[in-house]
């Protein structure tokens, strides 16, 4: 199944995260240098969040 979560602040990458064990995830977020950090790294940086981004959550920017 393909999801989609707006909004990649804690709860959203939480989310994200969890949902992304079983199914496609891509994770809208409105701040590109974010977006960009997450894909090069695969980690939520600024969130304490343990897990890293699993390869099935893809993330990208939501046009203003």
């Amino acid at each position: 199944m393909n999801i989609t979560v707006i909004g990649a602040g804690a709860w959203g990458t939480a989310l994200a995260i969890s949902l992304a064990a079983s199914h496609r995830v891509m994770l809208w977020a409105r701040d590109a240098a974010q977006i960009e950090a997450m894909r090069a790294t695969r980690e939520a940086s600024g969130w304490k969040i343990a897990e890293p981004m699993p390869t099935a959550a893809a993330a990208t920017r939501i046009a203003a």
